[in-house]
């Protein structure tokens, strides 16, 4: 690092501790003129700090027009905060006006360096619809999943919130679509005990008629003692043709959920046995 790239961060350092204050009283004024002369520097984690500053205001009149000029310099350069800072301000239409795709490709930047705030912005803009698809507004899941996910994964906790409600939803699962991307990580999730995203995954399968996937994943949890897993069971073999009515596996799995006190299963008790006397099985 050259001599003039060591002050330029020294003077940085200085500048975070009194924005943080840290080591002393806290003092933007102190912090914006350290930054100041360090963003002099070109030195982007300092130019980063003045966009900060000016965007809330922090020691200087709130401006975004100067905010938005120094997140630039720094997004540039590669800081991935700064980049950041410009997706918002396109995406909220701060300074220029709401442009969607401009906030797409800055979160982009920041998001492929793992910036998990990043991620989640980039997931909301596809799950919302907000970028045009042939001439109109459009959701795109598939993208949504997977920046929610990476998020998550991050620790990001409004992108675990939203994957929860995607999951109960039942998000991406449409009758007639296939997705296997969207289909393994709910059997991920489900496995991992998530009973909303098992039940939606379920349902998709037997509403496809695909029987085969949605029993195993119902046995799994009907073993870990979920009441409603045992009784979609006992109504796949009850009801389904398919299985030419299995009553026998239908019982099996009734009486397993009426054993724990439950009523639909007791009932489906009683109009089974009333069946099968009737058919002497």
């Amino acid at each position: 690092m050259g001599t003039s790239k060591k002050l330029a961060k020294l003077l940085y350092e200085l500048g975070k501790i009194y924005y943080l204050g840290e080591e002393t009283h806290q003092n933007y004024n102190e912090a914006f003129s350290y930054f100041k002369k360090s963003a002099k520097q070109n030195y982007a984690p300092a130019q980063n700090m003045l966009g900060i500053m000016y965007y809330n205001g922090y020691g200087v009149k709130l401006n975004y027009d100067r905010a938005f000029t120094w997140f630039y310099k720094a997004a540039n350069q590669g800081n991935e905060e700064a980049q950041l800072y410009l997706g918002m301000m396109y995406e909220d239409g701060e300074r220029i006006g709401v442009n969607y795709e401009e906030a797409v490709e800055w979160y982009k930047k920041a998001a492929n360096q793992g910036n998990d705030e990043a991620q989640y912005h980039l997931g909301m803009i596809y799950y919302n619809g907000d970028l045009i698809y042939d001439g109109a507004y459009a959701s795109d899941l598939k993208k949504a999943f997977y920046w929610l996910i990476k998020s998550a994964n991050h620790g990001n906790a409004d992108a675990k919130e939203q994957l929860e409600t995607m999951y109960c939803l039942g998000e991406g699962l449409q009758v007639g679509e296939y997705d296997e991307d969207i289909i393994n990580k709910y059997r991920e999730v489900a496995e991992q005990g998530n009973d909303e995203a098992l039940r939606n995954l379920c349902n998709y399968f037997c509403d496809q008629g695909w029987y085969e996937d949605a029993i195993p994943l119902l046995e799994k949890a009907a073993e870990r003692g979920r009441i409603f897993a045992m009784n979609e069971l006992g109504n796949i073999y009850y009801y389904n043709s398919f299985f030419d009515k299995h009553f026998d596996k239908a019982l099996k799995w009734y009486q397993k959920s009426a054993k724990l006190g439950n009523d639909f299963a007791k009932e489906q008790l009683k109009n089974l046995n009333y069946e099968m006397n009737k058919k002497n099985l």
